[in-house]
């Protein structure tokens, strides 16, 4: 079941289409949520982006710092280096943060490999988010998170981006769905529970139940992928 149209299909049937799209949305977006927060608090790690494309730091007005937007569901750089864009087998140079201390500790060295890099970077950025709504505004908007790089960029240069990323809301059929397909099983009995549920409706335990089941096999299958080495298994002759 990986596409949001499939199981907004499927939930309105089940629910007899007495929800709005809103509200089936809503429920996919909840449920999708929670999956991704089991998933943070079992497996640390899972949800870490390595980007060597989206990021081009371009040549600015001179003496002044230049702003970047990071990607859209980007919520905690862990790393960030830069090299000359028509020099695409030079090494990276790291780049160090200017007030926010190191983003890259010992617990997330294991995404890079600091062999392969030559001298630090002359640029450093700061990170900081975009804050576009206002008391007054009723419409949502996400927050997008940015980085100022100083000094001015000189030449068109290309980065090597590591970040955690984050929950991206589901509002209707063009939003993106972070969970991979194996965990959208749960995300839709999970919204299944959330819509059957408001309406008192006794279907709402037999979907939460569907909805543990498979946020616990889900689970298991993150686990998983995260091991390192495979296992071994013991040939014998019969």
């Amino acid at each position: 079941m990986p596409s949001l149209s499939s199981m907004f299909s499927r939930i309105n049937q089940k629910t007899s289409f007495i929800h709005t799209p809103d509200e089936v949305y809503s429920a996919l977006d909840e449920a999708g949520l929670l999956v991704y927060q089991k998933v943070l608090k079992e497996n640390r790690g899972f949800f870490v982006k390595i980007d060597e494309t989206d990021l081009v730091l371009t040549p600015g007005t001179p003496g002044q710092d230049q702003i970047f937007s990071l990607p859209d569901d980007c919520t905690q750089i862990l790393h960030l280096a830069e090299r000359l864009q028509n020099s695409p087998t030079s090494r990276w140079s790291p780049m160090e943060p200017t007030t926010l201390g190191n983003s890259l500790t010992d617990a997330w060295g294991s995404y890079v490999d600091w062999g392969g890099f030559g001298s630090g970077s002359r640029f450093k950025y700061s990170t900081f988010l975009t804050a576009p709504n206002t008391a007054s505004d009723f419409v949502y908007t996400d927050q997008v998170m940015q980085i100022a790089v100083t000094p001015t960029v000189d030449q068109a240069r290309s980065t090597q981006l590591v970040y955690a990323a984050k929950w991206l809301q589901i509002n209707d059929s063009t939003s993106k769905n972070m969970l991979p397909n194996e965990g959208t099983y749960a995300q839709y009995n999970g919204a299944l529970a959330i819509l059957t549920g408001d309406l008192d409706d006794t279907r709402e335990g037999s979907y939460g139940q569907r909805y543990q089941m498979q946020l616990n096999a889900f689970l298991q299958w993150v686990a998983d992928r995260q091991l390192q080495r495979g296992m071994r298994v013991k040939s014998y002759l019969l």
